[in-house]
């Protein structure tokens, strides 16, 4: 219910079937309810028909009517519609109210007590083929009372077929009608209710026709989730696109500068061979690290619609073991300051790229303690990285994230590692800095890594 409530997409399927199913329940039930009321008159009358010679009789002995030689004068009949019919068990006329059935008889031309069943409970049409049509009820029913004739009402129902012919065309004009209203009702209703589907494979064509660079965010919940991660696989290919893009613009760059410097060192004769060996091997040293940089960075972070969930005791567990017998000759005691079940919004590669460069950073500039703690919280993962080892200097706390921008300009290095670990720790939305610390010994590392959509 909750999910109803919050979802528009929802509201609208169920607004518009409400609609239809309250539209139609409607129509039945004011058709069920007139079908009732001439139910309700039908027993009525056939109750008044089979309790009339009762009732007559019951007036009658009462002497509250005059004498019934007197009813021609009183109550003549007039009704050229209605007339009463006694029949015997053999189907054959014994008397009727309206002469001319009499006469039909006698020529043979219809005979009402044949036309009729033995049995007519309740009011009912009858028709043949050759256009008699009547109303007809049993007052009397045959082998009742009366040497077993049969006292029949009937009335010609000529007009009221040809309405009830009437009332069927205009019946079946209107069921079509509601039909093509009901199917057009759908019509729109689908056509509102999915409209939000509609939209996204629009945009989607957008997207694909680069007239959009990623999808709108005014969706309803169910299909939020779908969008983000359209939007998130949109977005993943541009950043990839633009790493590759950089990556192979930065590298021909690097590599033409140093290729060109070795071709001028390879065409200066007067140079001494020795020296010119040194060049050309340290250019090619060069290279070598710019191509494995530009790699990596071509093919690290987030990929696809993984949630990642990597476990980081034992991604430490390695590089502590390896960088132990590393720098046995230091004792570095690494502290561990979280839960050996936590796990990090991020993929197993990366975060042991990203731990790799770091953790080798602080064994190298520690004096004998690390400490690695990791903070959870609503909104991501925060790690913090601390040793105590010698500080950084306040101008290199952002410089050093640069590539080829080395802190310790003693021990050999490339100056990309940390430049590696940024490059990481952005394509995940996330964030990377130093903080100084108080006193004269470390600088914290920090890296945020969120919580993925």
């Amino acid at each position: 219910m909750k999910n109803l409530v919050k979802s528009h997409f929802r509201r609208r399927v169920l607004f518009s079937s409400l609609v239809i199913v309250l539209s139609a329940l409607s129509g039945l039930s004011y058709l069920a309810s007139q079908q009732y009321q001439k139910s309700i008159l039908l027993t009525f009358s056939a109750d008044v028909l089979y309790q009339l010679p009762s009732v007559i009789n019951e007036i009658r002995s009462s002497k509250a009517l005059p004498d019934v030689n007197q009813w021609d004068d009183l109550y003549p009949h007039n009704s050229q519609e209605f007339g009463a019919f006694l029949c015997d068990l053999d189907d054959k006329l014994k008397w009727t109210s309206v002469p001319r059935y009499q006469r039909y008889v006698e020529e043979g031309q219809f005979d009402m007590c044949a036309f009729l069943p033995n049995s007519i409970p309740k009011p009912e049409l009858f028709e043949d083929h050759q256009g008699h049509a009547y109303i007809a009820y049993e007052v009397l029913p045959r082998g009742n009372r009366y040497h077993g004739k049969q006292l029949l009402i009937v009335k010609n129902a000529r007009q009221e077929v040809a309405d009830l012919h009437r009332m069927h065309y205009r019946f079946t004009l209107l069921f079509i009608a509601m039909i093509v209203i009901v199917v057009y009702a759908l019509y729109l209703a689908f056509k509102w209710s999915f409209s939000p589907v509609n939209k996204l494979i629009k945009e989607i064509e957008d997207v694909q026709h680069e007239r959009k660079s990623a999808l709108s965010q005014d969706y309803p919940l169910e299909l939020k989730e779908a969008v983000g991660a359209i939007n998130r696989l949109l977005r993943q290919s541009k950043q990839q696109e633009t790493r590759y893009k950089d990556s192979m613009a930065d590298l021909a760059h690097s590599l033409k500068t140093r290729i060109a410097a070795s071709n001028l060192v390879l065409t200066d004769s007067s140079s001494d061979p020795l020296q010119s060996s040194m060049i050309i091997s340290e250019q090619l040293n060069e290279m070598d690290q710019v191509v494995q940089y530009q790699l990596k960075r071509a093919t690290m972070g987030a990929k696809g619609l993984t949630h990642y969930q990597t476990p980081l005791s034992e991604t430490v567990d390695g590089f502590e073991r390896m960088f132990a017998k590393i720098y046995q000759d230091k004792a570095i005691v690494l502290h561990r300051l979280f839960e050996s079940d936590v796990a990090l919004p991020i993929a197993k590669d990366d975060l042991s790229e990203l731990l790799g460069n770091i953790l080798e950073n602080n064994y190298r500039y520690a004096q004998s303690t690390i400490v690695m703690s990791v903070y959870q919280h609503s909104s991501g993962s925060t790690i913090t990285i601390d040793n105590d080892g010698p500080k950084l200097a306040d101008e290199q706390l952002s410089a050093i994230f640069n590539r080829g921008v080395r802190a310790d300009q003693i021990n050999p290095g490339t100056g990309i590692g940390l430049a590696v670990c940024r490059e990481i720790v952005q394509s995940y939305n996330g964030d990377i800095w130093f903080e100084q610390t108080v006193g004269e010994c470390g600088t914290n590392l920090k890296i945020f890594l969120p919580v993925q959509e």
